[in-house]
This record gives C-alpha cells, structure tokens and sequence, in this order.
C-alpha cells in the first residue's frame, strides 16, 4: 500500500523513470506474491490486510493486462473472510471487542471504496455488514467509555469516533450519554458469537450497572483461556475484572499469565487451566438465554466442554430492579473419583475483599464502603481464599494496567474437592454507592 502510495501519489514527479520502473517491478513482484494461496493468510486479519493491499494495487494500475484478476482475487477473498469471521449478528469473532472496531473501520472503508467505484454489489453487502456490526459495539462498550480487557483487548482502550457517526445509539454509549440516544433494549445475547452483555439503566450512564459474560472460542487468533469469564462494572468503576493481556512477546511469563485461565474469571481443575488454544472451537458457547416477559430479568447459560472428561456450565440471572446477579455454577466429571475445583474471580484495582465464613464483602480502597457481597453456597464444603500478587507456584492476582507494568490486585480462589460440584453465588450490587 505504501509503495503504490509512494509511487503514484509523491513519486512520480521526483524520481526518474528508472527509479519508477525499479518500483513498479517491485509491486509487480509483490501482486504475483500475494495473489497465491501459499502465501496467503487466509481466514485472518492479516490475511485481510494483504488482500486490500492487493486490491489497492488493481485500482492504481488499472490498466495492466492482469488488473482484473487482481481486483477479483481480492474481492473474493475478503467477502470469504468476512462471511467466516462475523457472525450473523454482526459481531467479530476473533475474541477481541479491539479488533471488531478495526475490522468495522475496514469494512467502512471498503464500503466508500466501492461505493467510489461503482460496484453497486460490493458496496450494498460492506454497507449493511458495517451497519450490523454497530449493535455489539454500542453494547460492548463499558459505561466509562472504555472496552473490557477481553481477548487481546489492551486495558484502557476506547471505540472509535469515527464509524457510526449517524447512530445515535451507538454515538449515547461511546460518550457515556454526554451525547446521542439511549438504547432501548437492556439486556443483548449475541448467541452466535457467544456473548452476553447486560445493564440496568442505560440513564444511569457512567454509573450504570454492567455485566459481560463470556462463551466464545471460533479460532484460534487472540483467543485467550476465558471460558465462561464474568466481567462485572458498576458505580462507576470495575469492580470483577480481568488480568488483561501483556502483549505478543509468548516468552515474556506475564504474556503467558496473561492469556492463560489464571488471569480470567473461569475455572481452575487439578492446579490446571486450559492452553489458549487447542482446536476445540464451539466447546465453549452459549447455549441458552431468556428474557422475563417484563424485561426486568435476564438469564443466560453457557458451557465449556474443553477441559478432558470435565463440562462447566455458568448460568447467569440479572434483575434490573434488585440489582442482584445470580452466578450459578455446574461442574461434573464422567470418571469416577473426585477433582480440586477452582473457581477464580479476579478483583479490579483498588477493591479489597473481607470474608466472613461464606460471605465476601468487596470494599472500594478509596472511599472504605462496602459495594458489593457475595454469598456462596455449594453442595460440598468450600474453601475461600485470596491471594494478591503470586508469584509462585504461578502468577496470580495481577493487573495488566500497562503492558510489562503489572499492579497487584486480589484474586478470589473458591476451591472444592469432589467429582460433582454446583455453586450458587448471588451478587448484591450496591447501587446506592456512587464513586466520585
């Protein structure tokens, strides 16, 4: 891209026609090269990134003999992985809320690219995909404006300003309310995509209650061992997170820690998580969810099945008007003898947990008010315990604030021996508590 940029753009008027030809050769080359499969990165982002290159090419220089295969090869190509990798609901399925915005800003500029050349085909299907693709983004984003440190979701990242400029909805949740309309609907379900994302209020605003739940696993880019992850926003702040990731260095043990079940809200067998990827995609998924006749209440259940001879299935119920959210959890083995169960729940920045017998308080560090209880029950005797900046025999209770700059933080361990398990966790989310 930058050498047909260079080259006809600024180029043409400063280098000679020996300079112009040693360039053109050279994207003549690299066409040839990105045109075949082998070379090809298909059913990625990176394989999409070759193919606008490709078809940027074609558009400069329209008039070489082979153009047309260029511009068709690449076409073909990037519907194919957008049919693949955004489901019917519109949403990416690369595991990143960060990369559903990239792909939504791709996909805008292949609409006007289109649009600007009169493929009338083309243009229609990139338009009504980008319009799709508005609605998880509306929901995804936190009511701080920022988006959950999902998948390889950098802590602190904000959707773009620039796509949906027309969608008051959309426009209401990147700006916190400041701005826009406020969506209709509370509660979303993206099935497909395994998704869960929940408010009480969206007039709340910056202090509406948030809940993200998560069920997904459709490839193996920048998915990371969240299976059933929980994230839990309110009062303006978070207050059940995750550790976050630490960037692509896979020798770096905070990388590592950082995609890994230790770092998310998910479950722990035998002292071991699950590896970040091992092709066993729709194992984890939604598999059911209902809204009360009301729309006051909100359930939905998923399931992970990528643990050998383990199935977890996580059902979550949300009232509006109470505040409460139910956390139950199933966990049984088809062998005979007993397993160490460990349910995680990764506390945010700056919320201390006190623990009495079953019950977990959550206090806010800044103010010393309590903002959230937790009551646990289970058919088995439980162990509850936390833990705040491990190290060994693993890392545990992190905070990727910043990458290769982790925070301490209290990680929750509900721990149980047996072969069967069931949970029951009511969440009391103190509305009534404001941070300033």
């Amino acid at each position: 891209m930058n050498l047909c940029l260079f080259t006809v753009e600024l180029g043409k008027d400063i280098l000679t026609l020996n300079e112009l030809t040693f360039l053109f050769d050279n994207m003549i080359y690299h066409a040839n090269l990105l045109s075949t499969d082998e070379f090809h990165a298909t059913n990625t982002n990176h394989g999409m990134f070759q193919d606008e290159a490709l078809l940027i090419f074609s558009f400069y220089f329209n008039d070489i003999h082979n153009h047309e295969y260029y511009y068709h090869i690449s076409t073909e190509r990037l519907k194919n992985y957008f049919d693949m990798f955004i489901s019917h609901e519109g949403v990416h399925l690369e595991h990143s809320p960060i990369y559903h915005f990239i792909i939504a800003r791709m996909i805008l500029k292949l609409s006007k690219f289109f649009n600007s050349n009169q493929d009338i085909e083309n243009y229609s299907y990139y338009h009504s995909l980008y319009k799709k693709m508005a609605v998880y983004s509306t929901f995804v984003i936190k009511p701080d404006g920022t988006l959950p440190s999902l998948g390889d979701t950098f802590n602190g990242l904000k959707g773009f300003n620039d796509l949906w400029i027309d969608n008051e909805e959309y426009i209401y949740s990147l700006s916190s309310g400041k701005k826009g309309d406020p969506p209709k609907d509370s509660f979303k379900c993206f099935k497909e995509a395994g998704y869960v994302i929940l408010r009480d209020d969206w007039k709340e605003k910056e202090n509406a209650v948030y809940i993200n739940f998560t069920a997904a696993y459709h490839t193996a880019y920048h998915k990371h061992s969240d299976d059933l992850s929980v994230w839990i926003y309110a009062n303006g702040q978070d207050i059940v997170s995750e550790a976050g990731p630490n960037g692509y260095d896979y020798n770096n043990e905070f990388t590592k820690f950082g995609y890994s079940s230790f770092a998310h809200n998910t479950l722990i067998v035998n002292n071991k998580g699950l590896p970040r990827v091992d092709k066993k995609f729709n194992s984890t998924k939604i598999i059911d969810y209902q809204i009360s006749p009301d729309k006051k209440s909100f359930s939905a259940t998923g399931i992970n099945k990528r643990f050998k001879d383990i199935t977890h299935e996580r059902c979550i119920t949300f009232n509006k008007d109470t505040k409460i959210l139910i956390v139950e959890d199933s966990i049984s083995s088809s062998k005979i003898g007993n397993n160490n169960y460990k349910l995680l729940w990764h506390l945010a920045e700056g919320i201390i947990p006190v623990i009495e017998e079953k019950t977990i308080n959550l206090i806010s560090e800044k103010s010393n008010e309590e903002i959230i209880q937790l009551t646990i029950s289970s058919n088995h005797p439980v162990r509850i315990k936390t833990v705040f900046g491990q190290e060994k025999p693993q890392l545990l209770g992190w905070h990727i604030k910043k990458m290769n700059k982790p925070i301490k933080t209290y990680t929750l361990i509900i721990d149980v021996n047996s072969n069967k398990a069931n949970y029951h966790i009511p969440i009391n989310i103190k509305s009534e508590f404001i941070i300033n």
